[in-house]
């Protein structure tokens, strides 16, 4: 189980960047979002049950917040929302069910003498869970609205994928610093990686939103 995370979680950065940098709805960048979506799903799945039994709580909550993540931004350029209200449904539960956790393990942290929960800062725990309950309130808001169409569905699509992307790039570059040589581990180097995820992403939402679509709607995922 150890080696398929770490082998799905390289296989997922190379994809990630391969998508973010090819062109928008070229052959390469359909191909890397299949493959950046497959890859992402066992890591996250295999990370939280690995997490689970160490335990490492922050590790459960980032990767069910994976699992989540990637999964409604499929959906989202797969099928429309009445085609799927039951896999959104069921989506939306498991966002809820992580950011439960993602708060009360972060409100354990807070009550320690030094404000961390198994190594990690409350502040980690409580970030990934308001992500969650803000994806859960999204989703319930489609729901409702039983539709969502043009730049508003890529821009749903977008921002899911790319905050899976930043995870994971962050979780490696600067949370696995220690795989590097000794030279980079405390250098602008590792942070770069995951800072050219926020700037890119940031900008393509920016366009999409703007009403500059970057690839039709109904694009592979990944885009």
């Amino acid at each position: 189980m150890t080696y398929l995370h770490i082998a799905t979680g390289a296989l997922a950065l190379l994809a990630g960047f391969v998508a973010l940098f090819s062109a928008k709805g070229g052959h390469w960048h359909r191909l890397a979002g299949r493959v950046f979506v497959g890859a992402m799903l066992l890591m996250g799945g295999s990370g939280a049950l690995l997490a689970a039994l160490k335990p490492v709580r922050i590790s459960v909550v980032a990767g069910l917040l994976v699992i989540y993540l990637v999964a409604t931004a499929l959906l989202c350029v797969r099928r429309r929302v009445d085609e799927s209200r039951g896999w959104l449904a069921g989506l939306m539960l498991l966002a809820v069910l992580t950011g439960a956790l993602g708060w009360h393990w972060g409100w354990l942290g807070l009550q320690g003498g030094h404000g961390e929960l198994d190594g990690y800062p409350a502040a980690a725990y409580l970030l990934f869970g308001s992500i969650a309950l803000l994806g859960a309130g999204l989703d319930l808001r489609l729901l409702h609205a039983g539709a969502i169409q043009g730049k508003h569905r890529l821009a749903r699509h977008l921002w899911r994928m790319g905050m899976a992307l930043y995870l994971a790039t962050s979780a490696f570059f600067l949370g696995q610093a220690k795989l590097f040589p000794p030279s980079m581990q405390h250098t602008e180097l590792l942070a770069a990686p995951v800072l050219t995820v926020v700037l890119v992403v940031a900008y393509w939402l920016v366009r999409t939103l703007r009403g500059r679509r970057p690839s039709p709607v109904n694009a592979a995922p990944g885009s």
